[in-house]
């Protein structure tokens, strides 16, 4: 038969069982938590890098777009108003590219922008020297966006 003193430290064993229960399922929820705020952090951080890209995407083709509408432009005629508003708008496509673009990507943004504000050669731009220089921003921007 169990004594006096047996029986007393059965409360105690009860007690540091079940605060040992506890503390497992509190300690076992803040680490669920935590590696599910970690999992949703890194979530939307992928989901950021995602739209960055998209958004660089539309500005190059922005850019490309309007490099092709300043040569279409001074195919048509060789100044005038449309010619500079064409003009200010690779202008203007530029600048934003250059603000997101990395610097690998600076040389062959400038070359274009160059070449065909300063195409003067006939009407419009000259293939041979327009589509090679598009063709480098292209592959670079290929490579910056992976």
């Amino acid at each position: 038969m169990p004594t006096s003193a047996d029986r007393g430290s059965g409360p105690l064993v009860v007690v540091a069982v079940a605060i040992t229960g506890l503390l497992s399922t509190v300690g076992a929820a803040a680490l669920g938590g935590y590696w599910a705020n970690q999992s949703v952090q890194r979530q939307f951080a992928s989901q950021r890098q995602a739209q960055i890209q998209d958004q660089r995407r539309i500005q190059y083709a922005n850019f490309v777009r309007a490099t092709a509408q300043l040569c279409e432009t001074r195919y048509e005629s060789d100044s005038g108003p449309k010619v500079s508003a064409a003009a200010t708008e690779v202008l203007n496509q530029q600048a934003v590219v250059l603000l997101i673009a990395s610097p690998s990507l600076r040389k062959s943004v400038e070359t274009l922008a160059d070449y065909v504000i300063s195409a003067t050669s006939g009407k419009g731009c000259d293939n041979s020297k327009y589509i090679p220089a598009r063709d480098a921003f292209i592959d670079a921007a290929k490579d910056e966006l992976g």
